[in-house]
């Protein structure tokens, strides 16, 4: 079982071992263009909590546009996606914000694509901490902008709805699982990795260009925008079997209004950039 701050979906109905989820971990959030800077990320996770749970004196309009769940951002943190499928069962992980494709760019259409692939194979892959544009640009998961100073409602939701994450999960057909199984038991779900022609095929999945680099256990650097190919077959996916889940992600004073409780965090104070050397901007502190 997953833990409690995963937002989780079981396919029993395609197979006993069909579950995944996903957590939002803060991380720093970085300043657009070049170069690229080493992220850093918490080791705390959001608690994504149910909006029905604080339905009681929110708008109509706020429960009809708003979605399952809310998260709290500062305006000095974004999100990193992180993915599990404890039993190794294959996923196929599609992340939209606003009506965008978060891997393709442009607006979401809805069906798996591979030209170019537009989600992430779990478990091969099992992070997302960076999303496309219309323009091709590389975006972070940022929090909404802050209201008036005088402002003491709720902000009304945003029309381009660019607060709003949702995350679908397309397991593996049965078949193609019990297929698949020997070499997933034994290479924790990368089946092809160490095939000849691999380094092509994931040179080839780069989509982003990315503003976050990470550090390989041999020393090598990549950066954030490098997306895992599939390695299993089109037709493995029970698309019919997609299930989704979404968050609405708040300023720590929406957050309050709504839930009457305190704001989580903030997780990343002004030390924390200088540390990283990641430049730190004067509106990071806000705190609403």
């Amino acid at each position: 079982m997953l833990d409690p701050e995963y937002l989780t979906v079981w396919a029993h109905e395609v197979h006993p071992e069909a579950i995944a989820g996903v957590r939002f971990q803060h991380t720093l959030r970085l300043p657009d263009g070049t170069p690229a800077y080493n992220s850093v990320r918490s080791d705390a996770f959001h608690l994504p909590r149910p909006l029905t749970e604080h339905a009681e004196g929110l708008s109509l309009d706020w429960l009809l546009s708003s979605t399952q769940h809310l998260v709290c951002l500062y305006a000095s943190e974004s999100l990193a996606l992180e993915f599990d499928s404890p039993n190794a069962y294959p996923f196929a992980v599609k992340v939209c914000i606003g009506g965008i494709d978060c891997l393709a760019g442009g607006q979401d259409e809805g069906p798996l694509s591979r030209t170019p692939q537009n989600y992430i194979p779990l478990p091969c892959q099992d992070w997302l901490d960076a999303w496309q544009n219309h323009e091709g640009e590389t975006m972070q998961f940022l929090p909404p902008p802050v209201g008036p100073p005088d402002d003491e409602g709720i902000p009304p939701p945003r029309e381009d709805e660019m607060d709003r994450i949702s995350v679908t999960f397309v397991p593996m057909k049965a078949s193609a699982f019990e297929r698949h199984a020997n070499n997933l038991d034994l290479n924790a779900g990368r089946p092809v990795y160490g095939t000849e022609d691999f380094p092509l095929r994931f040179q080839e999945s780069k989509m982003f260009d990315g503003r976050m680099k990470y550090e390989l256990e041999k020393g090598a650097e990549w950066d954030a925008g490098m997306v895992y190919p599939d390695p299993f077959e089109p037709d493995d996916w029970e698309i019919d079997q997609a299930q989704a889940v979404s968050v609405t992600m708040v300023r720590p004073a929406a957050w309050t209004k709504i839930t009457k409780e305190p704001p989580p965090g903030p997780h990343f104070e002004r030390q924390i950039y200088e540390d990283a050397g990641v430049p730190w901007f004067e509106n990071y502190a806000d705190k609403n």
